[in-house]
């Protein structure tokens, strides 16, 4: 069986509309949630950010990664006040 008779192909335009129909959801689920995006984008960037200090405490002490995670949180916090 040829694959191209198995699936239709998309036309470009279906292609254009498709891409900003999502594109416009997209844009509105922000819009919508725009008071939690910024708090997750916040955290997203301080786990990444804090995520080398968190495993270096890890393997140097032989903590828990939950307790270095509250170990450096608590000491950040500290710091910021």
């Amino acid at each position: 069986m040829p694959r191209n008779s198995a699936r239709p192909r998309w036309s470009p335009n279906l292609k254009l509309i498709v891409s900003v129909g999502m594109l416009a959801i997209s844009i509105y689920l922000l819009y919508r949630f725009r008071a939690v995006v910024a708090p997750m984008v916040l955290a997203g960037v301080l786990a990444f950010l804090l995520n080398p200090i968190v495993t270096r405490i890890e393997t140097r002490l032989g903590m828990s990664r939950g307790l270095a995670t509250v170990l450096v949180y608590v000491v950040l916090i500290g710091l910021l006040s």
